[in-house]
Formats: C-alpha cells, sequence, structure tokens
C-alpha cells in the first residue's frame, strides 16, 4: 500500500531519465510528454496536494519532500527546490530523526533517510549557493561507516563524496580566507571508493559518482578575484583535470546514461566554466584554441540535457553567449585578459540559469525561449534597477576587461564565489 503522492514524486525524478522519455503520459491514452512537461504537470499537483495535507503519514512527507526537491523548473525553480528539502529536514527535526533513540537499530530506515536528507542538504548548499541546515554538532547519531567485510556500496560512495563537499563548503563561508583552497591531502576517487566496492555497482554509477567527485574537485579550488591565476597550485591543476574528466564522462563513458540528478548539469556547468577561465588566462593561442573548443564541446552537452532540465537549457545559453562574444572579438594579435578569472562558483548556476525566463519581461530582453534569440547585451541590464548600487561588481573586475567585451560575462562566470550570498545576488542579467 504505497502513497499515491510518494508514487508521483518517484516519477518526478524518474521522468528524467532517457529511458522514461517514450512513456510520459500522464492518461493511459493521453499524449506523450516532454520531461519538463510532464514532470511540470505532476509537480504543480504535488505541491497542492502537500500543501492541502493530504498526504497524513510524516515520513512519507519527508521521504516525498525530499524527492522533489530534486526536480527544478522556472525562474523560482531553485528556490523551491531549496525549500522542500527544507521542510523535509525540519520534519526529520520534529520527528528526531537526527537523534539517538533506545533500541534504535544502526542502519535501519530511519536513519537511512537521515543520512540521504543530509547529503541533499551538501547538494542543495553546492548547487543553490546556500548554507547548510544541518549542523553536525547537533547529530547524536552516528556517521555511515564502513566495516571491514562490508563492500562499499554507491550511497555508501555518495556520503562520502558529500562528506568531502561539506569539508569543501568551509572554504567558502564569510570568515575563511577567499584566497586559499584545498592545495594538499585531497583524496582521490580511488581512495574515497576503497579496494572493496559491491558487485552489483555498475559502470555507469561509478561513472556518475566520478562525476560528482569531480565537481566536488573543481570546488576546491580557490584564489584571488583578480589577476591570472597561479598555475603552480595543486588545486588549480586538479580543477583543470577534473573539468576533462566531467566532460569525458558526460560526452563518451557514460552518454545517455547517467542517473536523473541535478549533479550531472551541475557539474557539466562547472566543468564548462573551468574552460572559459582558461580561456581568459591563456597565454598560448593554442591553449585559448582549445579552452574554446572545451566551452563549445560543454555547451553542445548541455542543449542535449535541456529537454530534462532547465538550468542546463539556460547555461547552454549563457555559454553561446559567451562564444558568440568570443568570435565577434577583433582579436588581432591574442592579448589574454588579466580579468578574474574563477569558474561559476559552486551554488550559483541552477538558480541564475533558472531566472532566465521570470527576469525577461523586467529588464525588457529577449526571451531565452525564442528561436530568433540574438543573445543579450548583458551591459543593459546594469540600469535595471535605480537601487542597485551596492550590487554592482567589484570596480577592480570590470576595470581591466571592460574593453574586450567580455565583461559581463566574467562577471556571470567569475563573481559568485561565496556560498553563503544569495545566488542571484550579483547576477547583472537575472538581478530585478
Amino acid at each position: 500500500m504505497t502513497s499515491v503522492f510518494l508514487e508521483r514524486a518517484i516519477c518526478l525524478v524518474a521522468a528524467k531519465d532517457r529511458t522514461a522519455y517514450p512513456w510520459l503520459r500522464l492518461a493511459t491514452s493521453g499524449p506523450v510528454m516532454t520531461p519538463r512537461q510532464f514532470c511540470s504537470e505532476l509537480y504543480r499537483g504535488l505541491v497542492v496536494s502537500l500543501h492541502e495535507g493530504l498526504e497524513t503519514d510524516r515520513i512519507t512527507r519527508i521521504r516525498t519532500l525530499a524527492l522533489m526537491s530534486l526536480h527544478c523548473e522556472g525562474h523560482e525553480g531553485a528556490e523551491a527546490a531549496s525549500m522542500h528539502l527544507c521542510q523535509a529536514i525540519h520534519q526529520a527535526q520534529t520527528v528526531g530523526l537526527h537523534l539517538d533513540r533506545p533500541g534504535q537499530i544502526p542502519g535501519d530506515s530511519s536513519t537511512g533517510l537521515f543520512w540521504c536528507l543530509w547529503t541533499l542538504d551538501k547538494m542543495h548548499a553546492c548547487i543553490g549557493g546556500r548554507p547548510v541546515l544541518f549542523a553536525d554538532r547537533d547529530i547524536g547519531i552516528k556517521k555511515p561507516g564502513l566495516k571491514p567485510s562490508h563492500a562499499r556500496t554507491a550511497f555508501d560512495a555518495w556520503f562520502a563524496i558529500s562528506d568531502l563537499l561539506a569539508h569543501v563548503i568551509s572554504f567558502y563561508r564569510p570568515t575563511s580566507d577567499h584566497t586559499v583552497g584545498w592545495e594538499a591531502g585531497f583524496p582521490t576517487f580511488e581512495e574515497i571508493m576503497g579496494d572493496d566496492v559491491r558487485e552489483d555497482l555498475d559502470f555507469t554509477t561509478l561513472g556518475f559518482l566520478e562525476l560528482f567527485y569531480h565537481a566536488v574537485a573543481i570546488l576546491s579550488c580557490r584564489y584571488k578575484l583578480t589577476g591570472r591565476p597561479d598555475g603552480s597550485k595543486s588545486s588549480y591543476i586538479r580543477q583543470g583535470l577534473s573539468a576533462i574528466r566531467i566532460h569525458s564522462i558526460v560526452a563518451t563513458e557514460c552518454s545517455q546514461d547517467l542517473p536523473a540528478i541535478p549533479i550531472v548539469p551541475y557539474a557539466l556547468t562547472l566543468s564548462m566554466g573551468v574552460s572559459y577561465q582558461q580561456f581568459r588566462s591563456s597565454k598560448l593561442i593554442t591553449h585559448s584554441d582549445r579552452a574554446k573548443a572545451s566551452l563549445e564541446a560543454c555547451c553542445t552537452l548541455l542543449e542535449a540535457l535541456g529537454i530534462s532540465w532547465c538550468s542546463a537549457e539556460a547555461m547552454a545559453r549563457l555559454g553561446r553567449k559567451a562564444l558568440h562574444q568570443i568570435d565577434g572579438l577583433n582579436l588581432g594579435s591574442h592579448k589574454p585578459s588579466q580579468a578574474s578569472t574563477q569558474p561559476p562558483a559552486p551554488g550559483n548556476m541552477l538558480i541564475n540559469s533558472t531566472s532566465a525566463q521570470s527576469a525577461e519581461p523586467v529588464l525588457h530582453l529577449p526571451s531565452y525561449q525564442s528561436d530568433d534569440y540574438p543573445f543579450n547585451d548583458l551591459s543593459a541590464t546594469k540600469q535595471a534597477s535605480p537601487t542597485q548600487g551596492s550590487l554592482d561588481p567589484p570596480e577592480n573586475n570590470m576595470q581591466v576587461c571592460e574593453t574586450d567585451g567580455l565583461a559581463d560575462i566574467d562577471v556571470l562566470f567569475g563573481d559568485f564565489l561565496d556560498l553563503s550570498l544569495p545566488t542571484n545576488f550579483w547576477d547583472p542579467v537575472f538581478l530585478p
């Protein structure tokens, strides 16, 4: 006797899997819908049902809300997803899932549900640019650990990478040194997986877990907002290699088979941001051409993911705009910019990208959904708000690159560095 709302929440997530595309009907004789149409219809019904309190079992509500947090559509999609997880965490704390209770069996379903929420909390802090909701000092149950006789499962690896991400997030807190990243002792993916892996952990699942790992590796690199990055830093080298691995996993190794979890388009967006950063900081024409080719390849992959992910479609458009601006430059001899070249910061890609459609009427820009979309003049958006003065990008970033036509692209790819800030706080395109 399964809750109909939990079933629909499972469908909400599963519908983004490619193998589900031929079966996306709301009624037996109804037309096949696109993943985003199908999910939007399911999602609207779930929101109303939970708001009206139609699901009476609290644990089922927690599970349903957690699954709903994996869906994002439209300009408020990322905020709504984060809010669903917040509600799930709030209700989990209300029933004491975070506490060690008498007679509780380690590894039971309620404990597993709690640690699922814990990992999703880290994922949303990463993608959504939000502070984590769980404070580890308030958790009364032990973190999952591996026993010597226990082969590592997919969730064991997912949890270990989430734990790694939790440490990376600490580099982005307001009180941290924003010029310091994780330089030494960053574990390899093989070290995280360990020597004993479950036999049923298939190739695609391993590829997805490695994709998540490399997204975290990209975020582990931090450096000054201005000036060319220090290529001698181990975190910078790691970042470049991780961007390559992400592209390889999505494009060839696990093409068409990656699970429908938002880390996939987010990781690819990070890879695209690294490519843009490398183009802006390269000294050699061969390096800049290689970076530009990588940027274009990431755009193509994001466009393919756009059938399921609103964020992927919007970020592909941003990448295309960057390529359009690059192609329009009269480079003459290769003169690399000294502009800020940090890749997109954790947490900013999803909200900023999905804000495009709602911001368009306010800013009077061409719609992202238009077939004749001519690439927006981002500089016009600086006049969008009369109260925007305190939100303008730092002058020292803009002064060094304003002459080559890529200043606004640099802002979009480079100035979202602090996870403690709202994700669209500085965005000159989507700021109302």
